[in-house]
């Protein structure tokens, strides 16, 4: 019979404890309605030992979304101090007991499900490019400047459709690690994967700081048992045998078959959804999401307006620089004076008229009737305010839009 350590022991109760309440009430993929009550209960006290114990000088009040908030690691802080009372009090209760290795079997199923369901997600919308879709027209007219790291890492990601491709294969590996016998394959792909992520994450500012961190390091524990193993075979070149997961024995056929059918059932579960919510979601927010009839990025060649008089710089308040027509939650003007503003954006094809309400006034449209002379230019007259206005546009092409792939580059492909 194995026989653990005292250390072996202690580490293993602290790290079941971690893993199970970090999977149940910080990324819960299966019982979310019973964490979100629990959750709700406890939310004063979370808000008070972030606030009070730790001094967090955070708005450390719930956020809708999940990812580096206050909360988020106020929460992480509170897991970890259970879990080392958690600890404390099953090593009293539990003191002679001598291995876990039954136990240690079913944690290494839940992390193997929770990283491979997980990854899978991940995957699958990067095949179908939903994550990363190609830079929109408001990214490449922003300067380079003014670009944060994570959109720059976003744009950066989103431009190649083959780069999706490899990134999201890779993480289907994901799936290997639901099978015993192809799990400390798929820790070891998956572990380099999100090396990667955790890299990324971290040098461009993205916001799933702490997600990808828990990922990665329940990627390690699953390899683990191999890691003296790793050394002997890669660095001292030695024979050995990988450790594997051995699922305990079932006695009775029925427990078997019973097994299997939740194994199967659940992985149906997470898969089959997930896959047709993504493909749907493509035609929302992915790259078939339909494009404005407008869709473009114009310069203003020609401003014209009934108010040409009085201050100038009072004039560049509203003259326009450029007309930028993405998506409905990205459309904006820049004025002269170079400040850039969010617009809300309707076109009727059929009269061709163009309406328009700046954010600072959103229920106040303005009426325009555009003319298109030629593919390559856009004309507006209309009135805002009490200002006749006629304004001409030449729609601008993008270098990163006409940029292909390239066997064979005699000239520097940069500009």
């Amino acid at each position: 019979m194995q026989v653990w350590s005292a250390l072996q022991k202690i580490s293993f109760r602290f790290v079941f404890i971690l893993f199970v309440l970090v999977i149940c009430f910080i990324y819960n993929l299966w019982f979310s309605s019973i964490t979100q009550w629990v959750l709700g209960v406890l939310g004063s006290f979370i808000t008070w030992f972030g606030t009070s114990v730790l001094h967090l000088p955070y708005d450390i009040e719930r956020q809708g979304r999940r990812g580096d908030t206050a909360y988020d690691y106020t929460l992480l802080a509170l897991i970890v101090l259970a879990a080392l009372a958690g600890t404390m009090v099953w090593t009293i209760l539990d003191r002679k007991r001598t291995e876990y290795v039954k136990l240690y079997y079913w944690l290494t199923v839940l992390v193997r499900f929770f990283v491979g369901i997980v990854l899978f997600y991940y995957a699958i919308v990067k095949v179908i490019k939903l994550q990363f879709p190609f830079p929109g027209l408001s990214a490449m007219a922003q300067p380079f400047g003014d670009t944060y790291p994570v959109s720059l890492a976003w744009n950066f990601l989103g431009y190649s459709e083959g780069y999706n491709l490899f990134l999201g294969m890779a993480e289907l590996c994901g799936l290997l690690l639901l099978f015993r016998k192809t799990a400390t394959f798929g820790a070891l792909i998956c572990t380099a994967v999100m090396a990667n992520v955790v890299a990324i994450n971290y040098f461009y500012d993205i916001s799933v700081k702490m997600f990808s961190m828990v990922l990665f390091v329940m990627c390690l524990f699953l390899l683990l048992p191999n890691i003296s193993r790793f050394y002997r075979l890669l660095i001292r070149g030695e024979a050995v045998k990988l450790y594997q997961f051995e699922a305990p024995v079932l006695k009775y056929k029925w427990l078997l078959i019973t097994k299997y059918v939740i194994k199967y059932t659940l992985i149906a579960l997470a898969i089959i959804p997930s896959l047709s919510d993504t493909i749907e979601a493509r035609k929302v927010r992915g790259n078939l999401r339909p494009k404005p009839a407008l869709y473009g990025v114009y310069e203003v060649s020609k401003f014209i307006s009934t108010d040409q008089q009085g201050d100038t710089a009072k004039r560049d308040e509203w003259v326009w620089k450029q007309l930028v027509v993405d998506y409905e939650d990205q459309t904006f003007i820049l004025f002269t004076n170079d400040k850039r503003e969010k617009i809300a954006l309707k076109t009727d094809t059929g009269n061709r008229k163009l309406s328009l309400a700046f954010s600072d006034e959103p229920d106040t449209f303005y009426h325009f009737h555009y003319s298109i002379p030629d593919p390559e230019r856009l004309v507006l007259k209309g009135k805002i305010l009490d200002n006749e206005v006629s304004v001409e546009l030449i729609k601008k092409v993008f270098a990163l839009q006409e940029n292909s792939f390239h066997w064979i580059s005699d000239t520097p492909n940069v500009k």
